[in-house]
């Protein structure tokens, strides 16, 4: 499953709203049978949504994401866990 997101200007760094969304949308994907593995892809020098993907305990998984000069990053749901 991939995901993304975006927060306006007037809404950034104002009160975790992106990390909260990514928080409930994590664990609404992992109720859907199936889904094992969320992964997302973004522009190295983008700090912040970094930040929001770290507290959701999403990992670096290297170079090459979706786009040329992004980074990867995945989140793993092993059989019997929640998110």
């Amino acid at each position: 499953m991939l995901i993304g997101y975006s927060v306006l200007d007037e809404f950034q760094g104002r009160g975790g709203y992106a990390t909260e969304a990514i928080r409930h949308l994590t664990a609404a994907i992992f109720s859907l049978p199936g889904i094992r593995r969320i992964e997302a892809a973004l522009y190295p020098d983008l700090a912040a949504s970094i930040k929001v993907l770290e507290k959701n305990g999403f990992v670096r998984a290297g170079e090459g994401g979706f786009e040329e000069g992004t980074v990867a990053y995945v989140l793993e749901n092993p059989p019997g866990a929640s998110v």
